[in-house]
């Protein structure tokens, strides 16, 4: 698995490869805040429930009924709650064009 946390975009890119390390499924969390941790150094984002994933069946986004339960029960407030949505649909729209930079690296050059 090789795992991308992008500075700009709110969503983390995860790629599942098999042993000959072609690509599986791409797996995209949308997230709010995310960055470093100063101390420990180890990444960390917030998950927003939603998430676009590309296997052998195609483009399909997951778990927007999580999304919405969690903004119904005030988890997720209406801020967050459109910035999932409108990430996840200019998202899919970048990669149903070819133009998510993430998603077109050649991973076997950071492997």
């Amino acid at each position: 698995m090789v795992e991308i946390i992008p500075k700009d975009g709110n969503y983390v890119m995860r790629a599942y490869l098999d042993n000959n390390k072609e690509v599986q499924e791409y797996y995209f969390d949308i997230v709010s805040n995310k960055g470093v941790d100063e101390l420990t150094k180890v990444p960390f984002y917030d998950d927003l429930y939603l998430d676009v994933v590309i296997s052998k069946t195609g483009l399909e986004l997951y778990d927007k009924d999580e999304l919405d339960e969690a903004h119904r029960n005030g988890i997720v407030d209406d801020e967050l709650y459109h910035i999932a949505i409108d990430t996840a649909k200019n998202l899919m729209d970048e990669i149903r064009q070819g133009k998510n930079k993430y998603k077109n690296l050649d991973l076997t050059k950071l492997l």
